[in-house]
């Protein structure tokens, strides 16, 4: 009977990472930029590309595809993605094991597997190129490596962490915590002391560290609060969850003390909570509306806050987190209104994935949204008193309809994003910078980036007569109007600019 279990587990991952290679295929451009163009930068540069200036993206993910960075640009994002569903597939069978190990039944594990398998966190995340995925990979196995009591693997791989993105510095605290709780503290630094040196000399080496990005947060500046963006997170990953998160969240942070849940879920807890913190604290003083419904930040945390939650109820009287779920559930909606007029102009929905059933239903409404969001973690949360069936239900039935929507969204964008850089080799290979006027949208730089690694690529002002860095600029069809000899050599077919090539010296006059 365990052996079928395993297999269906494996087939289940199977067909995710399956599924996330034939979409890898048919992907289109990146759909999330600058961040995807800046984390291949990492890999192009490692084979001679233009590595861009103080580069505010953390370069393990650009590392891992190493191996790969001398492809073109398009070629490399479908291989990142082909990365990504083998850690989707992955993520299905560390969510599987880990459960297992906090006490839950063999039905149990097979359950987590295919919530895995359809939560947007690894479904919608994985058709992205960003780190996103291998964060949840890596969360899950610490927290196994803990449960297996082999802290100086989980040292290795949290300090390794580090490299992938400056979120899993709250995992490096939390995991830290818990060594010296469980009195593992010298086994863990044995682990952490040689990876985390290895992270900080690339983050050195590629000039990585966000310092104007930490410089410009925690300033409200007049727009939304710390309140309202730390608890607007709580509910995106209450309403994407059905309200099982809170219950991890709670069980992982109290039950510990109780003996009700191990260490792991301990170290889940607070690094999510670590999190809340963190980016509430870089997320305030936006005025987007998506900041006080975040997603990204907690989403990696989802999975094993559901998989704390499941353990938790299947083991533990239930109604002794009922009430106190529910309570935070309200009290975060109430926080994340606090904020709501402080914002104007639609979500980011490439931020808001968890919930994008939602956002397209109440289509882009923020306060539908939120108390939709709201009302799924409440029914969530008072119907584990009866078992959680209905809970995964729910949240199997909300991720579905993610799926449908954020791929069908994402695939549009990526459409046209495919669209929007195609003039880049018509730039001769002899040049060595190509100029970006500001009459152009600041995100095509970065898709001429991905094209064109071997370029310096510079943002210029030519309604100030400002010189170009080449003989090549993009610009839309007025800003050389003034430029007789300035010569037109296309138009993209997904945006309103064109490539020019202008006289020797970079000049007009």
């Amino acid at each position: 009977m365990q052996g079928l279990n395993r297999k269906r587990i494996e087939t289940v991952a199977a067909v995710v990472a399956v599924g996330h290679i034939i979409i890898a295929f048919t992907h289109g451009g990146p759909v999330a930029v600058p961040d995807v163009s800046a984390y291949l930068s990492i890999s192009q540069w490692l084979w001679g590309g233009v590595l861009p200036a103080e580069l505010p993206y953390f370069p393990g993910y650009g590392l891992l595809l190493a191996p790969v960075g001398f492809l073109s640009g398009s070629a490399l994002h479908t291989a990142a993605l082909i990365m990504n569903a083998g850690a989707a597939g992955l993520a299905v069978l560390l969510s599987a094991r880990l459960v297992r190990r906090l006490g839950g039944s063999r039905e149990l594990e097979l359950v987590v597997a295919l919530v895995a398998a359809v939560h947007p966190s690894l479904s919608t995340s994985a058709r992205i190129a960003w780190p996103e995925t291998m964060l949840v990979c890596s969360l899950l196995g610490v927290a196994l490596l803990m449960s297996h009591g082999r802290w100086c693997g989980a040292g290795w791989l949290t300090g390794g962490m580090i490299v992938l993105h400056p979120r899993a510095l709250v995992v490096l605290i939390a995991a830290l915590i818990c060594a010296v709780i469980a009195s593992r503290a010298k086994r863990l630094a044995l682990g952490l002391g040689p990876s985390l040196l290895l992270s900080l000399l690339a983050i050195a080496v590629t000039n990585t560290w966000p310092w104007t990005r930490v410089a410009a947060t925690g300033n409200a500046n007049g727009g939304t609060s710390f309140i309202s963006t730390a608890l607007g997170q709580v509910v995106a990953v209450a309403g994407s969850t059905a309200g099982l998160a809170i219950i991890g969240l709670l069980a992982g942070c109290w039950g510990y003390r109780k003996s009700q849940i191990s260490i792991v879920g301990f170290f889940i807890a607070t690094s999510a909570v670590g999190m809340i913190v963190v980016g509430g604290w870089a997320l305030m003083g936006s005025s987007r509306v998506d900041t006080i419904l975040y997603g990204r930040y907690l989403d990696p945390w989802a999975l094993p806050l559901i998989i704390v939650g499941l353990a938790t109820v299947q083991r533990v009287a239930r109604y002794r987190y009922i009430w106190a779920s529910a309570a935070v559930s309200f009290l975060a909606m109430a926080g994340s209104w606090y904020g709501v007029n402080a914002t104007e102009g639609p979500s980011r929905r490439i931020m808001t994935l968890s919930l994008g059933a939602l956002w397209k239903l109440f289509q882009g409404s923020y306060g539908y949204t939120l108390i939709g969001a709201t009302a799924i973690a409440m029914v969530g949360i008072f119907i584990t008193a009866r078992g959680t069936h209905i809970p995964i239900v729910l949240v199997t039935v909300l991720a579905c309809s993610s799926i449908v929507v954020n791929h069908s969204h994402l695939a549009n964008v990526g459409r046209i994003a495919d669209g929007q850089a195609t003039l880049a080799p018509l730039v001769p290979n002899s040049e060595s910078c190509l100029s970006h006027d500001l009459s152009v949208k600041g995100y095509a730089l970065w898709l001429y980036r991905l094209q064109r690694p071997d370029l310096n690529h510079e943002r210029v002002d030519l309604q100030q007569s400002q010189n170009l860095c080449g003989r090549y600029v993009i610009a839309n069809s007025e800003a050389l109007s003034n430029c007789a000899d300035a010569q037109n050599l296309g138009v993209e077919p997904r945006g309103d600019w064109i490539l020019w090539e202008v006289p020797v010296d970079g000049t007009c006059s």
